[in-house]
């Protein structure tokens, strides 16, 4: 028989964007926590406040997005409102305009991804 080691529960606004988010760790309130987000009319998140179980903020972010719609930075900060790191990402698109390549990017690594999308 397994152990519960966490749930996740979604809540989304009337245009189906999420709106808040939680993630429960049974007998763990400083794993626990409540995020809730911001978004645009196209139900693309813009910032995020994440609390912990007590109230109290943990961190916020902001999103920012290029002319598709695909986010190109995250944007982080603490309880105070001081940076601590931002992530950006940029893509190549094919002839479709679907993109095929994704480089994410922080301050210690780069990832890569490529995607490869077969059309009739």
């Amino acid at each position: 028989k397994g152990k519960l080691l966490y749930t996740e529960s979604f809540k989304y606004d009337d245009q189906k964007a999420l709106f808040t988010f939680f993630h429960t760790v049974p007998d763990s309130t400083s794993q626990s926590y409540q995020a809730i987000y911001t978004t645009d009319v196209k139900g693309r998140r813009l910032g995020e406040r994440v609390y912990a179980t007590n109230g109290y903020i943990k961190h916020s972010g902001r999103f920012d997005y290029d002319a598709q719609g695909q986010l190109i930075a995250e944007t982080r900060y603490n309880y105070s409102g001081s940076f601590m790191f931002k992530n950006t990402f940029k893509y190549d698109y094919d002839k479709a305009g679907n993109w095929t390549y994704l480089v994410n990017k922080n301050k210690n690594s780069s990832y890569i991804t490529k995607r490869e999308i077969e059309y009739d």
